[in-house]
């Protein structure tokens, strides 16, 4: 199922480059086989058309081929490498690689962080100040696989780090953690 339409992004470019990494390990033909075994069949040609570009991939299509490689999906659409490179998600958003892959695995909100590593205005209430409960619904609806008590836990931890770069930005000075 080829796509005439605009220009892979680099997104696009990223699944087109971690197909053909994680799959050198089995070959074209073994990738294809597998995906036919799963039910989403790809034929090599189609697979080598995804590895040059030449062919988008669907949500459909990344799921099928995360699991025939046996990755996780965010292994194809990220970049290698979780580092401070830019990365741009879309024409208009770019941020680190690490912030990426960091809102990728459901650890914070790409769009709710400040470029200074504060929270930003959508976890903070009417009063500007933090809002623990906002984040922990951003945390529900980011990490469902995860209980109550963990989700908690994990707020709270993300909120204090917040909490403790805030007042150390205010300072002039580095958080322990930043150190």
């Amino acid at each position: 199922m080829e796509t005439a339409g605009p220009k892979l992004g680099q997104i696009g470019e990223n699944v087109a480059r971690n197909v053909k990494r994680f799959r050198g390990r089995i070959g074209v033909r073994e990738l294809s086989r597998r995906l036919t075994e799963i039910g989403r069949p790809i034929l090599p040609s189609g697979i080598t058309k995804i590895e040059q570009g030449a062919r988008r991939v669907d949500a459909d299509d990344l799921v099928a081929l995360a699991l025939a490689l046996e990755v996780n999906p965010n292994a194809l659409l990220m970049p290698e490498t979780a580092d401070g490179t830019a990365t741009q998600l879309t024409e208009d958003v770019t941020a680190t690689a690490r912030q990426s892959w960091a809102w990728a695995a459901g650890d914070n909100g790409l769009a709710r962080w400040q470029r200074d590593g504060s929270l930003g205005a959508a976890f903070r209430n009417d009063r500007g100040t933090h809002d623990l409960s906002a984040m922990t619904r951003w945390f529900e609806v980011t990490k469902p696989h995860k209980t109550g008590e963990e989700l908690g836990e994990e707020a709270a931890a993300v909120f204090k780090l917040a909490i403790r770069r805030e007042r150390a930005s205010k300072k002039g000075g580095r958080d322990d953690e930043q150190r």
